[in-house]
């Protein structure tokens, strides 16, 4: 797998789990402040909205990070450039071989 395949997947995994945490101090601070039963939030109503919840934030994330990252290089916050990917691609293998050779 290629290196920006990791990195893109490591960051929906990352909104995935933000999402999730956002959901449940929802359910916490309705349990909490407002007296609604624990009960709602174990139906499968409340599984599969969260779930699809979810799914449409990673959507979101994918949809709106390649126009963040233009913009940002179009406005010099960020730089892009094949050079230094592949230096970065090489390194992040070497560490990757090593940690391999160490721990498996």
């Amino acid at each position: 797998m290629k290196l920006s395949t990791t990195v893109r997947l490591r960051a929906y995994l990352v909104t995935a789990s933000m999402s999730a945490v956002v959901i449940q101090v929802g359910a916490l601070v309705s349990i909490c402040a407002f007296g609604v039963p624990e009960a709602y939030f174990q139906t499968p109503t409340f599984r599969l909205v969260a779930a699809g919840a979810i799914c449409a934030m990673v959507f979101g994330v994918a949809t709106i990070s390649p126009m963040a990252f233009r913009s940002a290089v179009a406005r010099r916050y960020a730089i892009h450039d094949d050079n230094l990917r592949d230096h970065d691609a090489g390194f992040f293998a070497r560490i990757r071989r090593q940690l391999t050779q160490r721990f498996f």
